[in-house]
């Protein structure tokens, strides 16, 4: 039977044989380059396949470490310079396409198809998982602006039935201060006809 510490061990040394040398640094020093907006396709791509391994290391040893990772990857594709920086490429790679198709096309000495339809670049699996994680963070999103307005919607309606209620004790003890004046003279009145 293992104990803790032959655990944090093994742990240990699956951290050392499963994440690349210089883990941590090259992190630090990609989103340092984020940071600094010297954003290039290169370096977000290398920095979401660091967050990657991050991400599949710590959920294989089951550590929680594994949100710290899926936390930077939604925060990295949310940042506006990488968004226009993965627009840049995305368009860059279309052109490079179209370039490829027109040249092997005229060096093959082919005559384009004649049917109306348009040929569409297909986009790199990179990109198409990227466009999708974007497309997770969107809908989490959105998620979460629901519970918060749902939330908000709550105390609003917690805040309303408050100001209800005590408006209608305010109204109760103008009704009861009333009727307490309205018995006190009636009893002046008895005393003072008697």
């Amino acid at each position: 039977m293992n104990t803790r510490s032959e655990n944090l061990d093994n742990a240990k040394s699956l951290f050392q044989e499963h994440l690349p040398r210089f883990f941590a640094e090259n992190i630090l020093y990609l989103e340092m380059e984020v940071e600094c907006n010297n954003v290039t396709i290169e370096v977000v791509n290398q920095l979401l396949e660091l967050y990657r391994i991050g991400v599949e290391y710590f959920e294989s040893i089951k550590s929680n470490k594994f949100l710290v990772f899926k936390n930077k990857t939604q925060q990295l594709l949310m940042r506006g310079n990488v968004n226009q920086c993965m627009n840049v490429a995305y368009e860059e790679l279309k052109h490079e396409t179209a370039l490829k198709k027109s040249r092997l096309v005229q060096s093959h000495d082919i005559l384009p198809p004649t049917s109306p339809k348009v040929i569409i670049p297909q986009k790199s699996q990179k990109q198409q998982e990227l466009e999708n994680q974007f497309k997770y963070i969107q809908e989490q999103d959105q998620k979460l602006q629901v519970n918060q307005l749902l939330e908000f919607h709550g105390y609003e309606q917690q805040r309303v039935t408050r100001m209800h209620n005590k408006a209608l004790q305010e109204q109760e003890d103008q009704v009861q201060m009333r009727l307490q004046r309205q018995r006190q003279q009636s009893v002046r009145l008895k005393g003072q006809n008697e």
